[in-house]
């Protein structure tokens, strides 16, 4: 049995330090727990969307939550390193219900943690607590799941190409995306 510390689970996502409130172990943890929520709604599709920062620790979260969700017989589609807009358009671009998305936001980097999603919006206060309280109880819902990988960036930037009309006249534009996740 994981233990897991109550204060991550805020209103608006999950968000701890990594190593002291949040490792693999937990993220499984968490997954498996939002797996049995998700089936708990009568999500129409065994389907998860799983994406990811630039977080030295986002790889190992995600893969863990990838395996809770794999192991709880929901298949994942992996969209890799993204900002959170893209994550959001590709559950809806790919039509997939659920969605991790881990991240910390703009939290320092010690900090990562998760954003859930569900049909058109996120989990918020009592869903989140929810989660909580289903930690332990994310086994057995099924045969293993699968794994694919999928490009959301790119059809993300055709949107924006097909949504955007500029003027005849020339931009000249500067992006300092730090050392975001944009930045890629």
């Amino acid at each position: 049995m994981v233990t897991v510390n109550p204060s991550i689970f805020r209103e608006y996502d999950i968000r701890g330090v990594v190593g002291q409130d949040l490792d693999p172990d937990v993220a499984e943890a968490i997954a498996r727990a939002y797996a049995v929520w998700l089936a708990g709604r009568g999500t129409p599709s065994r389907q998860v969307v799983v994406g990811q920062d630039n977080r030295a620790s986002s790889p190992a979260i995600a893969g863990a939550a990838i395996a809770g969700l794999r192991g709880s017989g929901f298949d994942v589609v992996d969209v890799g390193t993204l900002i959170t807009p893209v994550f959001y358009f590709a559950r809806v671009h790919f039509r997939i219900d659920g969605g991790v998305m881990v991240t910390a936001s703009h939290n320092p980097s010690q900090f990562n943690g998760f954003k859930l999603a569900h049909g058109f919006g996120t989990l918020y206060g009592e869903e989140i607590q929810e989660i909580r309280r289903l930690i332990d109880g994310g086994k057995g819902l099924g045969a293993p799941g699968g794994l694919e990988r999928r490009d959301a960036v790119t059809p993300y930037l055709a949107m924006l190409r097909e949504k955007i009309q500029l003027g005849p006249r020339r931009l000249r534009v500067v992006v300092d995306c730090g050392n975001g996740t944009a930045g890629l």
